[in-house]
């Protein structure tokens, strides 16, 4: 038996055919207050951290660190000079799992970037109109799409889309160097928009593990919210938008720059969609 939730009531109102408004309304008449207990069991929260210490309620950090060795990770983070890496797991949360790689060289650090990797998860059961909403959750192209379409991929969703769905949710993802400032000169080029560091080129083998993770416990979907236009960019060599109105916007926009992307590349085009520089014109 999991906690329980009281609601207390101040008590019942009897009906009155003579309501009206202001100070001058008639009071309602409250008859004797009442108890009302709920029990809850904990996993109409998430996940119990107290009962399953693991990542997800699937995977012990011994496994975490043997996929981290088995996908290169380890092995490239080295060569960036890297060799006290430690890797926390935080399951306090039961909606929200959190990972967070980082090194004896910079963990001293107190400043609050101070990490290689951190990685929210959430496991969540979505039913269609859990789907609908996560559809049209697109920082990079929900002001793009009019309501006319947007009540149109609804209705097409509600005909198409599974009643329920099995999901893992990648809530937050950031990889950094902390130690290389884009001021110091750290990188060749400026910081994309989100980014405080310049990377540390292990995004595909994180983002394979994560998928690799969905796969072997059976998710129907990983979802991944593209917050900027080049993270959109990136991912769209793994993942497709679930709104097909999202992503035909983003396959035209692709398309109609692929010149400017040659020219001026990724990070000038995703500053441009950031700043509201570029617009989707649409007959």
């Amino acid at each position: 038996m999991g906690p329980a939730l009281s609601v207390l009531h101040e008590g019942s109102c009897s009906a009155n055919k003579n309501r009206g408004t202001g100070a001058d309304a008639p009071k309602p008449k409250l008859d004797k207050a009442m108890s009302l207990t709920i029990s809850l069991h904990e996993s109409d929260f998430g996940i119990s951290p107290a009962q399953n210490p693991k990542f997800l309620g699937d995977w012990p950090k011994e496994d975490l660190l043997k996929g981290l060795q088995e996908s290169g990770i380890l092995k490239k983070l080295a060569a960036r000079g890297f060799s006290d890496l430690q890797l926390d797991m935080d399951t306090s949360d039961f909606f929200v799992h959190r990972l967070t790689l980082t090194d004896g060289s910079v963990k001293h650090n107190r400043a609050p970037d101070s990490f290689l990797a951190q990685l929210f998860v959430r496991r969540r059961s979505l039913d269609l109109d859990d789907l609908i909403i996560e559809s049209t959750r697109s920082k990079t192209f929900a002001g793009l799409v009019g309501d006319k379409l947007k009540a149109q991929e609804k209705e097409w969703m509600r005909q198409t889309a599974p009643s329920h769905t099995e999901a893992s949710i990648l809530e937050f993802l950031r990889l950094q160097d902390p130690r290389r400032s884009f001021e110091e000169g750290g990188s060749e080029r400026g910081p994309l928009p989100g980014q405080l560091h310049p990377g540390l080129g292990i995004a595909r083998e994180i983002n394979a593990m994560v998928k690799e993770g969905a796969r072997r416990r059976g998710r129907d979907l990983l979802v991944n919210r593209p917050d900027y236009f080049h993270n959109a960019v990136m991912y769209s060599q793994e993942y497709v938008f679930v709104s097909p109105i999202f992503q035909g916007c983003f396959d035209v926009m692709t398309s109609d720059l692929s010149a400017d992307l040659k020219q001026k590349g990724l990070g000038a085009l995703s500053w441009a969609v950031h700043s509201k520089a570029l617009s989707v014109v649409t007959d």
